[in-house]
């Protein structure tokens, strides 16, 4: 983390793999029994080490997966913490509100249905889709691409499976 915002980055992201499996050993495991909740307690330790070595800096983590709840050990997240949100439904954003995350991160896309060649659809159509991220933290051919999707397919791993894709209801 400390490279990364030592390049000039001014945030690094704490996440767990559409692939993830958590680590058995016994040192892991005696964090605390559910996989979830010792990653919460891992990167809130990270966090906090980060915020007294690189005062200013941000770290977000994501609530997604093992992590789609809130953690039950502990109650807050220090104030450089930005909670990237896989569900965005109002009960989600309560679910976090006692924790000192006023920092969430979601997106909005907006595309054109003139790009896409079709006319508007009628309220209540459904289209699925994807909406995928590659993003090259140090540069393009510079090290590994990080892969985000909006819809994750955990079986076939390809952003290209139609039957893993998300459903869109137009309103």
């Amino acid at each position: 983390m400390e490279k990364q915002l030592d390049k000039g980055y001014q945030w690094v992201e704490l996440g767990q793999t559409d692939g993830y499996q958590p680590c058995q050993c016994e040192r892991c495991r005696a964090l605390h029994p559910e996989p979830g909740e010792r990653l919460w307690i891992v990167h809130r330790g990270l966090a906090e080490e980060l915020k007294k070595r690189r005062p200013g800096k941000r770290v977000m983590m994501i609530s997604y997966s093992a992590t789609s709840k809130p953690p039950r050990t502990f109650k807050r997240f220090p104030d450089n913490v930005v909670m990237q949100m896989s569900s965005y439904t109002p009960d989600a954003f309560a679910q976090w509100a006692p924790y000192g995350v006023d920092k969430l991160w979601t997106a909005e896309l907006r595309i054109p249905y003139t790009t896409l060649g079709v006319d508007p659809p009628p309220p209540g159509t459904l289209w699925t889709m994807n909406v995928g991220r590659e993003e090259y933290p140090l540069g393009h051919g510079n090290g590994p691409a990080v892969y985000s999707l909006w819809s994750p397919n955990l079986e076939t791993r390809t952003f290209h499976d139609p039957s893993t894709f998300g459903d869109v209801v137009f309103k």
